[in-house]
């Protein structure tokens, strides 16, 4: 009887043993996976503050006035045309006088 119980108790022992082991190992991937997703948090985020900056330069509106000028695609207003020269016509007279 008692070397019943001697083997029960190593039974339990090494099942605890082994929910142990397999629970840091389980523990080690886990952290393994949270690091590489915080590096590609800051890859991410890097390359998204990049990218705002660069939108924020196509956005300025100096930049767009540029283009617009540079390019020129006919929807600009166009430049004021000189008045023609005024003919006078020497006498006309009224309908009718």
């Amino acid at each position: 009887m008692a070397f019943l119980r001697v083997f029960f108790i190593l039974c339990i022992v090494s099942a605890m043993v082994l929910c142990v082991s397999w629970q840091e190992t389980r523990l080690r991937q886990e952290r393994r996976r949270l690091h590489e997703v915080s590096v590609m948090l800051e890859d991410r985020s890097a390359t998204a503050l990049k990218l705002r900056a660069q939108v924020a330069r196509l956005q300025s509106p100096q930049r767009i006035m540029r283009l617009v000028e540079a390019l020129d695609p006919g929807l600009s207003p166009p430049a004021a045309a000189p008045n023609p020269p005024y003919r006078y016509i020497a006498s006309v007279q009224p309908y009718g006088h």
